[in-house]
């Protein structure tokens, strides 16, 4: 009977987490404005004292709102190797007040991940009901 609970304990947790993870996401994405960007450069950033030995970071260029152009350096960096190829377009939302203030948009990030946490969160209170017999 303890499995039943925990069962659907954790399976309703999981739920509201995504939902919740979704909504906020959601609430960045109506109000930032979405606009593609060409990665144009990828700096290098030698680190110390990390398992990795070279970060990089994409420098983007887009038009803001104003259609003034904006090249900005990710604040993301990846280990060992670039993310983005040169030359490459990327979607990203950028803070309607100040443009320096941007994430990548990410459909999978926004409209899968929800749905696998939903997933997952119903399948641990089914599980919790198959084990309640």
């Amino acid at each position: 009977m303890i499995i039943f609970y925990v069962g659907l304990g954790v399976g309703i947790l999981v739920i509201i987490s995504a939902i919740v993870r979704y909504i906020s996401y959601q609430k960045k994405v109506n109000s930032y404005y979405k606009v593609q960007a060409e990665v144009i450069d990828n700096e290098e950033d030698e680190a110390s004292g990390v398992e990795a030995n070279v970060f990089f970071a994409a420098v983007l260029k887009f038009k803001d709102k104003d259609n003034n152009e904006q090249i900005f350096t990710s604040s993301e960096q990846s280990a060992e190797r670039p993310s983005y190829a040169v030359g490459e377009k990327v979607w990203l939302l950028v803070h309607p007040d100040d443009s320096s203030r941007f994430v990548y948009f990410d459909a999978i990030e926004h409209y899968v991940l929800p749905l696998v946490w939903l997933a997952i969160g119903v399948g641990a209170i089914f599980l919790g009901y198959k084990f309640k017999r």
